[in-house]
């Protein structure tokens, strides 16, 4: 009889099966990961907007910056770039606006979630 060392089917498709497992968890961890790491680069983004929104406020007659476009349809990041002086850069298909009369402006993200600032902390809207 022949002696020889190697891997029964069975153990191979355990072994498949695990591997498989964990790269699904990894997997769906990791992709949680990204929809946090855009929520904080627009939230950071925003209270910069809600900073700005104030110095230009205080300089136009009080009123706030409007871009004036439908949201979350357009993505103003460079009029509100332009318009208060600042250096917002868009990650992960994300829009941002300001078009309202009390100086709100919003972060659309790209899973249809929404951001806008209050008391200088970030509220997750829908």
């Amino acid at each position: 009889m022949m002696n020889q060392k190697s891997f029964t089917l069975i153990e191979i498709v355990v072994t498949l099966i695990v591997v498989g497992i964990l790269v699904t968890m990894g997997l769906s961890y990791y992709g949680g990961s990204f929809k946090n790491a855009y929520q904080n680069d627009a939230c950071n983004d925003l209270k910069a907007i809600n900073m700005a929104q104030q110095s230009y406020m205080e300089s136009h007659n009080y009123t706030y910056y409007n871009s004036g476009s439908s949201c979350p349809a357009a993505d103003d990041s460079s009029l509100i770039n332009q318009n208060l002086k600042l250096n917002i850069t868009p990650t992960g298909q994300t829009k941002f606006c300001c078009n309202t009369a009390s100086g709100v402006c919003t972060a659309y993200l790209q899973d249809g979630s929404s951001l806008t600032v209050a008391s200088s902390k970030c509220v997750t809207g829908n």
